[in-house]
Formats: structure tokens, sequence, C-alpha cells
């Protein structure tokens, strides 16, 4: 499978939503570039794998993963999120 991952610097772009570092991860590439200054990143890359290689890639920087669904934009799922994401302590 292929994913798209936002990056800023070289890394992994991780965002925090009540405490929760998170890695948002798409299928569609354009999914990812219009928010690309929404999650503090400044490309989008393309990475082969699976699911597995994700959560690699996340525990590494510190997060979670979460692939965007292909059925609402970014931002509203990001609104979600902020919505009902319980804070962690």
């Amino acid at each position: 499978m292929q994913f798209y991952i936002p990056f800023s610097k070289n890394r992994p772009q991780l965002i925090e939503i009540k405490g929760h570092r998170l890695l948002l991860v798409s299928e569609i590439e354009n999914q990812i570039k219009t928010v690309l200054p929404d999650l503090g990143a400044d490309e989008v890359r393309r990475v082969d794998g699976d699911a597995k290689m994700l959560e690699l890639l996340a525990s590494e920087s510190g997060g979670g993963v979460l692939i965007a669904p292909e059925n609402i934009s970014f931002k509203t799922a990001l609104r979600y999120l902020e919505r009902d994401l319980p804070w962690v302590h």
C-alpha cells in the first residue's frame, strides 16, 4: 500500500490534540496537500508499506497513527478529533 504523510524539516509532522500526538496519514495525496499549513508541515511524502510500518514510524516520532477517512475532508476530521477526543493528562 502507499500512504501520504506530512513532513516538516525531514521528519514526520505529528499534531497534538488534547495531549494526543498523532501522525495523520492519507491514501490520497491531495487530502494531505490541502492542509499542510494547518498541520505545520512543509511537504508531503509518499511512503510504501503497511499498517505496521506506519505504527513504527509514529512510535519512533512519539505518537499514534490516524489514517484519514476518504469520505470526509482532513479539516472535518480534525474538527471531530478536537471535539471528541478525551484529554490525556
